[in-house]
């Protein structure tokens, strides 16, 4: 068997039977590059500003944006502030409430307060370990739920109180 057709085609087909090999290796291309170039396009668009707020990311993804209109967000704890965690978070938020009069903070101006006061909450997830302490003091009665993330002082002992001041007092005066 040899590679040389035994019928001679002559030269005109073959030019166009390379025309037509060619046109579909192009339309083929296409084919295959379209995915790309949806997928670059989908990016873009992604990118592209809707609107005057509209823009990259300022927030890693699961953590809770400040709303324009909402509370200012909380200060980035001060320079050389103690991580807190644990019994001492829960003693913290108590000191935090009994400096506020006991009267309703939410989680976010404790939060505030704490890192004004030189702490800050220690974990990948600050906001979830400030909540999840202190609804363990709202089941210990230490403190009130009065509304969602809204808590206030419960029924707690003078020794606890005088304790929980002693042992987290205001490190940073809160002008800076």
């Amino acid at each position: 068997m040899s590679a040389i057709p035994e019928d001679p085609i002559d030269r005109g087909e073959l030019d166009e039977r390379l025309a037509l090999v060619r046109q579909l290796a192009a339309a083929q291309r296409a084919i295959v590059q379209r995915p790309a170039t949806i997928a670059t396009l989908r990016r873009r668009l992604r990118s592209t500003p809707l609107g005057p707020e509209a823009g990259p990311r300022r927030y890693p993804k699961g953590l809770r944006r400040t709303y324009r209109d909402g509370p200012p967000p909380v200060p980035p704890p001060a320079r050389g502030a103690i991580a807190l965690s644990g019994r001492h978070l829960r003693y913290a938020i108590v000191a935090v409430l009994a400096r506020a009069g006991g009267g309703p903070l939410d989680l976010e101006e404790i939060h505030r307060r704490l890192h004004l006061d030189g702490y800050y909450v220690h974990g990948h997830s600050p906001v979830k370990y400030l909540a999840d302490a202190a609804g363990y003091e709202h089941r210990v009665g230490r403190l009130r739920r009065v509304a969602r993330g809204r808590y206030t002082l419960g029924t707690i002992a003078p020794r606890r109180r005088r304790r929980a001041l002693s042992e987290f007092p205001i490190r940073v005066a809160a002008g800076r």
